[in-house]
């Protein structure tokens, strides 16, 4: 079995120890010459690589005002895209449109947010590859990959 971390906005490991997250920062077999302390030092710095990038992007969506034609559009091409089940498209609209997100702003990372929330509703095996592809549509260099 080999030692391994997994970093990003969304993680999950399974039970049977599949990691899924939007960086694998360690993924090394127990083997000879194995030095522990080398392996998690570049595995931290892979990381904190990895958080600053990640920091950036979201600095940079929250600083991307969207007009309501343009939060429409956005929507229709996600679904559209086939990222995110059609069944949801109420739920994303209203997350992002509805009473209880007036007054929040209306930013991509806004709309992100509305994604991602009602993302909770799918389950996981479906929803962990639909979050990376909308990272990946607004432009987060989400790095999925998976290890099993």
């Amino acid at each position: 079995m080999s030692i391994q971390i997994c970093a990003g906005l969304s993680v999950f490991v399974c039970d049977n120890l599949v990691f899924r997250g939007d960086l694998i920062a360690l993924n090394r077999k127990h083997t000879s010459g194995l030095v522990l302390r080398t392996e998690l030092s570049n595995a931290v710095l892979r990381f904190q690589e990895h958080f600053g990038r990640l920091t950036n992007e979201i600095d940079v969506l929250k600083g991307q005002e969207l007009t309501d034609t343009q939060a429409k559009a956005i929507i229709h091409d996600v679904f559209a895209r086939g990222v995110f089940p059609i069944r949801l498209f109420r739920e994303v609209s209203q997350a992002y449109f509805g009473p209880l997100a007036e007054g929040a702003g209306c930013t991509k990372w806004i709309l992100h947010n509305a994604f991602t929330v009602v993302a909770k509703e799918m389950p996981i095996t479906t929803r962990m590859p639909a979050i990376q592809e909308l990272g990946r549509y607004f432009g987060m260099s989400n790095e999925a990959s998976a290890a099993a």
